[in-house]
């Protein structure tokens, strides 16, 4: 079984071509010429963006200044002082 890793591929601009890369914290690099990875085509990408265009104002928009699912979140716990003999000092 393989794992989706061993077949995730990005754009290299040097090779002209979708391929495997390895990855770093700041970028990901081909593994056939060393150059940069890009996550896609400059042609994949005016595409993606000119589908989006004819989408109209169709397409999710946030809400200003907030999540859209922050309401559905469940409240914090906050840690209290225990007051109890022996505790360790904090309780929830």
């Amino acid at each position: 079984m393989t794992s989706a890793f061993h077949n995730d591929t990005k754009f290299c601009p040097c090779c002209n071509e979708y391929v495997n890369y390895l990855a770093s914290n700041e970028s990901s690099y081909c593994i056939q010429c060393g150059a940069q990875a890009q996550m896609s085509s400059e042609a994949d990408r005016a595409a993606f963006q000119a589908k989006l265009a004819a989408r109209g104002g169709q397409g999710w928009t946030p809400q200003q200044g907030r999540s859209p699912h922050r309401s559905h979140r469940r409240p914090r716990r906050r840690l209290i002082q225990s007051t109890a003999p022996g505790s360790a000092g904090y309780g929830l």
